[in-house]
């Protein structure tokens, strides 16, 4: 049922609750549903499922971050422009930082067979304590002190064979000793 409004009231039929209610627009408006009708006022059902449009005081709810008065479906307060709906503010939470620790140990633990494997011992130190403190879950880098001691593990090993080796090879060749020269006469 389209109808003119005259500034008076109108009655037309619920969609929600089939009674009849009545309806009042602005002057010169045509009158649709009561769904359809975003302008219109009803103001005789309140039946649920009805769509409320009254005119007054918009419902609303406090801020939890700065106490001041949002929509209730608002998801981020105009004010101070937090997060209110939790999935939304985890997910534009930012990423702890990473271990510093546990990316020297990585770094030195990549960069030990460039530098005869001296970096090793240190890399296997720097991932062990990366995962000893731990941070109580405020830094990132876990797999990286992982990586990295495993890998300062391993060139460490290459390091001690390397030494050992070495010490061998010099070990089986006999040392000549300085010939002995008889004392001379000192010189003046």
């Amino acid at each position: 049922m389209v109808a003119v409004a005259d500034g008076g009231a109108v009655s037309v039929k619920c969609p929600a609750c089939d009674r009849a209610v009545a309806v009042t627009a602005a002057r010169g408006e045509p009158l649709g549903s009561l769904p359809a009708a975003g302008k219109l006022q009803a103001t005789g059902c309140q039946s649920p499922g009805t769509p409320d449009t009254r005119e007054g005081p918009a419902p609303v709810r406090t801020c939890t971050f700065c106490l001041e008065p949002v929509h209730p479906s608002a998801r981020k307060c105009p004010h101070c422009q937090e997060y209110l709906d939790p999935a939304l503010a985890d997910e534009h939470r930012p990423a702890p930082p990473t271990s510093q620790l546990a990316l020297a140990s990585f770094v030195l633990a990549l960069v030990s067979p460039f530098l005869l494997f001296l970096p090793a011992p240190v890399a296997v130190l720097l991932g062990a304590a990366s995962l000893l403190t731990g941070s109580g879950g405020r830094t990132r880098g876990k797999g990286m002190a992982i990586a990295g001691l495993l890998l300062g593990l391993v060139w460490t090993a290459v390091l001690v064979f390397l030494v050992l080796i070495t010490l061998f090879v010099l070990a089986s060749f006999p040392v000549a000793a300085a010939p002995k020269t008889p004392p001379g006469p000192p010189f003046f």
